[in-house]
């Protein structure tokens, strides 16, 4: 592959599940410096730490990890999600509560903190990449994901 990412910093959360690493695998193998989160660091990255998304302090240490290491960030790849699988008869509101925490409002903390990482990049020609995969999930409902979709289906 080439190194298309070449001298590129990335984050990518949820980096411990299957396509969080798959995709640090990816990065590392275009080129880039990839700092790699998940509730328990992930054995993958360049740099690879424990991170819960819901927590506004989790995030301040992160954007200051960044800071002080490298400087900038170029790539942020939203990756870190919860779902769980039962219908919405079923689903109860903690659970809910839960899940909206991760996929939605957690958003909020890792684009704004990553924004003002990305601010202070060396190349300001080169654009930052923020990507939330998660979007992509509720293009499709399904009777057993009640946070991702359909309420109703004969």
């Amino acid at each position: 592959m080439a190194a298309i990412l070449k001298g590129s910093i990335a984050l990518v959360t949820g980096a411990g599940g299957w396509i969080g690493s798959a995709t640090v695998e990816a990065m590392l193998e275009a080129g880039a410096e990839v700092i790699a989160t998940d509730l328990r660091a992930p054995e993958i990255g360049t740099w690879a730490l424990a991170h819960d998304v819901t927590d506004e302090e989790c995030w301040q240490r992160i954007a200051a990890i960044i800071e002080q290491r490298w400087g900038r960030l170029d790539v942020l790849v939203n990756n870190a999600g919860l779902l769980r699988l039962s219908t919405i008869e079923d689903e109860t509101l903690a659970s809910w509560r839960q899940q909206m925490a991760v996929n939605a409002d957690a958003l909020l903390s890792r684009t704004k903190r990553c924004c003002r990482c990305s601010r202070k990049r060396a190349r300001p020609r080169r654009r930052c990449l923020y990507h939330q995969p998660l979007f992509h999930c509720g293009l499709i409902g399904a009777t057993f994901m009640a946070s991702y979709g359909e309420l109703w289906r004969e």
